[in-house]
């Protein structure tokens, strides 16, 4: 299904409604969990626990199909509070019953669903889903039926303000922004496509909405935002926080200080992230995360141009 990976990021508390930041980078084997060193590891020395204020938790994401190892992740990074998120393709979830997909979440021992919505990489890959009917009221059902909290998560396009709409009608109240200004995933789906579908991935290649308007949207329709999407730095996770977020995701840089320098590259990386975000907490006034997100802002340029023309188009 999907990307069929897992990630491992350094996350917000369970239910996702804490005040700190992710680190997420997707791989192919459970074995790379040792690049986050255990969360133990990840605690940086002053946290009053991994779930504190300023603390850092591993979170695992996978798709609920693909890992029924994952019961065992807390145990292999040595941490019982491990947060598991389960993620499951939107088309492929209206086909499962939702007493099947409570089992699989359960099966896995995942705390919440993650429902990706990426129609636009799909049209490009040769054997991609095509028929989106139903997704909305997909979405409807599990949020109604399932125990759990229920993540929409795009994957590289964005979130706009009318399908913010349908997801808040739909009873959604939390979602990965996933914006365009990221990894392209119509672009990675390009690079294996032949034909028609190869020149339409080149043409919609950086097709969807940026991050940081993504954020606002959302932020402005009171859900839960984890800002993901180029999100590369403590600065642009400062940025996304101040636009209302509630978590910010990294996921490129991460691996490429993995490739790098292995584990030592990881916990250097994570170290400039954490640094960065105090210092601008610090230049800001700001005594807490929460105190970011209402700290005074100016908003200029494209995400000026991007709230106008929504804000015209309402």
């Amino acid at each position: 299904m999907g990307y069929g990976a897992v990630t491992a990021q350094v996350a917000v508390p369970p239910q996702l409604v804490g005040d700190t930041f992710f680190v997420q980078f997707r791989v192919e084997h459970v074995e790379a969990f040792l690049a986050l060193a255990a969360a133990d590891d990840l605690a940086h020395p002053g946290h009053e626990h991994i779930h504190g204020p300023d603390g850092l938790a591993v979170v695992v994401l996978a798709h609920v199909e693909s890992f029924d190892f994952l019961g065992e992740i807390d145990d292999y990074c040595g941490a019982p509070d491990v947060l598991l998120l389960g993620n499951i393709g939107v088309v492929q979830a209206r086909e499962t019953a939702t007493r099947d997909l409570e089992s699989l979440v359960r099966d896995v021992g995942a705390d919440a669903l993650c429902v990706h919505l990426n129609p636009a990489m799909e049209l490009i890959q040769s054997d991609g889903d095509r028929d989106f009917r139903g997704c909305v009221q997909t979405l409807a059902r599990l949020c109604n039926e399932l125990p759990f909290p229920i993540i929409a998560k795009e994957t590289g396009n964005g979130l706009s303000p009318q399908t913010i709409e349908k997801l808040v009608r739909a009873g959604v109240r939390y979602v990965d922004t996933s914006g365009a200004g990221g990894t392209s995933w119509v672009g990675v789906e390009t690079l294996r496509a032949q034909g028609t579908a190869r020149s339409t991935g080149n043409r919609l290649w950086d097709w969807g909405i940026p991050t940081a308007s993504s954020i606002h949207y959302a932020a402005s329709a009171s859900l839960t935002t984890i800002a993901t999407g180029g999100i590369r730095s403590g600065l642009d996770v400062a940025r996304a926080i101040a636009l209302g977020a509630r978590a910010s995701g990294i996921a490129r840089p991460l691996l490429q200080a993995l490739a790098r320098q292995g584990e030592d590259g990881v916990r250097v990386y994570l170290d400039e992230v954490v640094h960065e975000l105090r210092s601008v907490m610090l230049l800001t006034g700001t005594r807490s995360v929460e105190d970011l997100r209402h700290a005074p802002r100016i908003i200029s340029g494209e995400l000026e141009k991007w709230i106008a023309a929504w804000q015209v188009s309402a």
